[in-house]
């Protein structure tokens, strides 16, 4: 036996460096794309896919809408993003200023609250 002839241990090395770097390499996709993870803007969930876009993109189509006047279609578009994210109280500030701005005075007053509640459950997880 040779000094080169290491029974074929050295093609198997390769080949262990090579399958650890693969699999290291999907668990960090599989970490990002789980994560809600996003690509200049678009979201992507499980399997590539997101039905709800960005949330910041949705909060400022809000703020425009509700600039413009179009307080429903603000709404519609808070609406979405609580949905997805109940417990986050910028999201129900936001919803609660719009209705005020709406002049719709109980349901903005409701909405405040439902947000200084949540923001007193964050602050008493902390």
């Amino acid at each position: 036996m040779t000094r080169s002839d290491n029974g074929g241990r050295g093609r198997y090395s390769v080949a262990l460096v090579i399958l650890v770097l693969l699999v290291m390499g999907i668990a960090a996709l599989s970490l990002f794309l789980g994560a809600g993870g996003s690509v200049r803007g678009f979201g992507f969930g499980v399997f590539g896919t997101n039905p709800q876009p960005p949330r910041q993109e949705t909060l400022d189509r809000s703020r425009r809408a509700a600039w413009d006047g179009d307080y429903d279609a603000a709404l519609a578009a808070l609406d979405s993003v609580i949905d997805v994210r109940p417990d986050e109280t910028e999201l129900l500030e936001e919803r609660a200023r719009v209705l005020a701005w709406a002049e719709r005075w109980e349901e903005a007053a409701a909405a405040l609250a439902e947000a200084t509640d949540t923001a007193d459950t964050e602050a008493d997880q902390r």
